[in-house]
């Protein structure tokens, strides 16, 4: 709630993130779970297993740049974000911070921002 919405209307106005393939449900700041069986669910452990066993293979890594996914395309759009049609010219950030934890960061094409500067460089063609 803030001054300006006292009562936290137009925070109850955000809809809650559903899975389109589950019936995953959260509202919009909590982690969507999704079905053992789901396939947006299981893509996605795909992704972030893929992104475990580069760091594992380089473990002084800071951070690895690559493409985005498809399937992180459409998880974005669970949660109304909708980076376009196709990912194209679209990157990942990946940074661990801790044992077998990771964060996410997406970076439209030709970002310029302060935040993306230190990985605006790296092209990481890291496969």
């Amino acid at each position: 709630m803030s001054d300006l919405d006292p009562l936290g209307l137009a925070r109850a106005m955000i809809a809650a993130r559903t899975c389109p393939d589950c019936s995953a449900c959260a509202d919009p700041d909590d982690e969507l779970v999704h079905d053992m069986t789901c396939p947006l669910g299981l893509a996605l452990d795909v992704v972030c297993a893929d992104d475990r066993d580069w760091f594992e293979a380089r473990p002084a890594a800071p951070y690895r740049v690559r493409p985005m996914a498809l399937v992180e395309v459409e998880d974005l759009r669970t949660g109304g974000i909708t980076p376009g049609r196709a990912p194209t010219g679209w990157r990942v950030v990946v940074r661990p911070l801790a044992p077998r934890v990771r964060v996410r960061r997406f970076l439209p094409p030709g970002c310029e921002c302060p935040r993306c500067s230190p990985w605006r460089a790296h092209r990481g063609e890291d496969s």
